[in-house]
């Protein structure tokens, strides 16, 4: 960015790739596991903490084993088996005169839930929404087209200032935290860094206003949800 480039697709391509470059030197994403399965209903706070205690114990007990981590084992399982069993004994005992539900308990003991109830995959959702704008257009196929002005005069030519380095800086102080995964950074970082990056967005800006606004800033991302992800309905 110490030489920026005359093209403005080119100077903002230079932007994203410096500012990418440095997160992943200096804040790499880290590698995250994260399972799909549902906790069990009397996994409450108190087993939470008693998990995230001995995750922690382990660790210290790999290092150096010690009868202070091998004790703490066995209170978790045993915490763990005494809610599991307090919990179901209690639901068994609520719904004793009850057929019904006491039936829909002990289906859930012996055949507990091991996957999200979200049946739609990613490719049932977007044939829904292809096969939906398919038929929106095959309805107004048949429709007027709309006018195209193709040209228009003007009295008085457009005209533009060029954007300073201090007005950058005002717009990004007001600017809201918000970001999504098109940006090269979060924006909070943005205007952290904004004695640095200030500059480089000013000439994006002024180059952008002399030869046209980079195709890069009209992409979006659209991410479909549905209203009621719990009901197995239609999305």
């Amino acid at each position: 960015m110490l030489s920026p480039a005359d093209d403005v697709s080119q100077l903002v391509a230079d932007y994203e790739n410096n500012l990418k470059a440095l997160l992943d030197v200096y804040a790499p994403y880290p590698r995250v596991r994260q399972s799909t399965r549902p906790s069990q209903l009397w996994y409450d706070a108190e087993c939470r903490a008693a998990r995230r205690t001995t995750r922690s114990l382990e660790r210290r007990y790999r290092r150096r084993p010690s009868a202070e981590s091998k004790s703490q084992f066995a209170h978790h399982r045993h915490l763990s088996n005494c809610k599991a069993k307090d919990y179901w004994s209690s639901a068994l005992a609520e719904h004793c005169n009850n057929p019904r539900q006491l039936w829909s308990t002990i289906s859930k003991v012996s055949n507990p839930e091991t996957a999200s109830k979200f049946r739609h995959s990613a490719d049932d959702i977007a044939t829904h929404f292809t096969d939906k704008v398919t038929k929106i257009r095959a309805s107004t196929a048949t429709a007027a087209g709309l006018a195209h002005i193709t040209q228009r005069e003007s009295a008085n030519e457009l005209s533009f200032q060029r954007v300073t380095v201090a007005e950058v800086v005002r717009l990004l102080g007001r600017a809201p935290c918000k970001h999504c995964d098109l940006d090269p950074a979060p924006t909070w970082l943005v205007k952290r860094a904004t004695d640095v990056l200030a500059p480089a967005i000013a000439a994006v800006c002024n180059a952008s206003l002399q030869s046209g606004v980079s195709s890069r800033f009209t992409e979006a991302r659209d991410d479909a949800r549905l209203k009621k992800p719990s009901l197995n309905a239609k999305p």
